[in-house]
């Protein structure tokens, strides 16, 4: 059960960091689409995110102490993933910065609840080794995240990229041997409902 818990928590922070870093591969194309200047960009990338991300993790690390961790685990979980899928739907640089400053605060209720829950499963003597599976997410996410997201990027536009963490459609489909993107959600967009029945 704690070697699966770990696994677990693995993925959740390779998703977490692969997500936090492959906004860097998108800036250039995001900045393009909305004509942004730098500091609008730095500020994406940068502040928006971090802001939120440091000022609630402590109140999530409280509430980790005093409620069920699994809980707080699946909300942030549900958070992050849903307004990073939000991203690929944004129409300006405002509901953008929005997006990503609640893909900040879910990722911050992550890595409490998980500290708390591999302290928990692992005695002292094996609590090391534990922390560093959990904490080789990082690297791996950051790497998934540069590398995954400069081809995706590249081949089906930062749109796509920006939400395939959140939405859990990473991998393309492969048709007739040709690489396709599934129906993105900017393509519904202007649908009405009467279209749709």
């Amino acid at each position: 059960m704690a070697r699966f818990t770990l696994a677990l928590l693995f993925i959740v922070s390779l998703f977490n960091y692969t997500d936090r870093y492959m906004i860097a591969i998108l800036l250039p194309s995001i900045g393009q689409e909305f004509r942004l200047s730098d500091t609008q960009m730095g500020f994406l990338s940068g502040v928006a995110f971090t802001l939120l991300y440091v000022v609630r993790g402590v109140p999530i690390a409280r509430l980790a102490d005093r409620f069920s961790r699994k809980r707080i685990l699946l909300i942030a979980l549900a958070v992050w993933s849903l307004m990073t899928a939000a991203c690929e739907v944004v129409q300006n640089y405002v509901q953008l910065v929005f997006a990503r400053v609640l893909v900040g605060i879910g990722e911050a209720g992550s890595s409490p609840p998980s500290y708390s829950v591999i302290a928990d499963l692992y005695p002292v003597r094996h609590r090391a080794t534990a922390m560093a599976v959990y904490l080789a997410g990082s690297p791996a996410g950051i790497v998934v995240g540069f590398a995954l997201g400069g081809w995706v990027a590249q081949s089906y536009g930062w749109r796509y990229d920006a939400s395939s963490p959140g939405d859990l459609q990473i991998w393309p489909k492969k048709k007739d041997g040709v690489w396709n993107s599934p129906p993105s959600l900017v393509q519904f967009r202007n649908i009405s409902i009467k279209e749709l029945k």
